[in-house]
């Protein structure tokens, strides 16, 4: 990952794609495997957890 500043200060990240993480939101019909687009809900670096919403 890379981290880029913006125009208001706020730190942006480049962050290679496809990535993993847990669907929280918007998972029905969908299997293991299945590229899906998701709204970034909450990290936990600690423990490496990345949660996602479907768009």
């Amino acid at each position: 990952m890379n981290w880029k500043g913006s125009r208001s200060n706020s730190p942006r990240w480049k962050i290679p794609l496809p990535l993993e993480g847990l669907l929280l939101e918007g998972n029905a019909g969908l299997d293991v495997g299945h590229r899906v687009h998701g709204q970034l809900v909450s990290v936990d670096v600690e423990r490496g957890y990345i949660d996602f919403s479907r768009l």
